[in-house]
């Protein structure tokens, strides 16, 4: 189970699904797992601008693939309500 926890983290994940439907015609479909990554808020952050507050975004990585939320200017509690697919 570590291995294939460790084969998601490093994008190297053989996760599929295969559906192969016979007839006529042959038809074979591929359906790859995705990963939903909902960001919602943040609490209390400590303020890195002069003006004693800061401009907040959240930045994840899954292997090989990076996402990042907007930018949240001149605020310590940002709302995104952002969801991606990794």
């Amino acid at each position: 189970m570590k291995a294939v926890k460790q084969s998601v983290l490093d994008g190297t994940s053989k996760w599929s699904a295969k559906l192969v439907i016979t007839g006529k015609e042959k038809l074979l479909l591929w359906i790859f797992f995705k990963i939903v990554l909902l960001v919602i808020s943040a609490h209390g952050l400590i303020a890195k601008d002069k003006s004693g507050t800061s401009d907040p975004y959240v930045t994840v990585q899954v292997g090989k693939v990076k996402k990042r939320t907007k930018t949240i200017y001149s605020e310590l509690n940002p709302t995104w309500n952002e969801k991606s697919f990794l």
